[in-house]
């Protein structure tokens, strides 16, 4: 028995020992747009908040015409706040000249860790945007008590 649980616990700091990304993402099947999830940090304590950017780019370049969808946001292990975005690129009138800030949206959200976890635990964060899904892993570290 002490063995079964000594190497569960080997497995348990084996999957741990990889430190998470602080950035992800993924494109979508059309290759018009790129999404990305980036943390400011890659672990957070219970209870406490960490900031993650959003990001949805134009990979087409600035676009012609308005448009507009909702990204959803879900969390594990924790809440996200808000829980969606309104992406909106306002396009570009045939007289303007168009820069980078035309084919890029960006907005920050807040993941809060759970704060009842006792142990190191994983936190994800889940965007789902035009049937494309991003999952950015958060470590939650409780405070080793002495």
């Amino acid at each position: 028995m002490k063995s079964l649980v000594l190497l569960c616990a080997a497995l348990f700091c084996a999957s741990c020992a990889e430190e998470p990304k602080r950035l992800v993402g993924t494109t979508t099947a059309d290759g018009r747009f790129k999404l990305s999830l980036e943390a400011t940090d890659y672990w957070v304590r219970p209870g406490f908040s960490l900031p993650v950017k959003v990001r949805v780019e134009s990979l087409v370049g600035p676009l012609v015409e308005a448009w507009a969808t909702e990204l959803e946001l879900v969390a594990n292990n924790g809440d996200i706040s808000p829980s969606s975005l309104y992406v909106e690129f306002d396009g570009v009138a045939e007289d303007e000249v168009a820069n980078q800030a035309d084919s890029v949206f960006e907005a920050w959200i807040t993941f809060e860790a759970e704060s009842r976890i006792e142990q190191l635990a994983q936190g994800e964060v889940h965007a789902m945007f035009l049937e494309q899904h991003a999952v950015i892993k958060l470590r939650i570290t409780p405070e080793v008590e002495e």
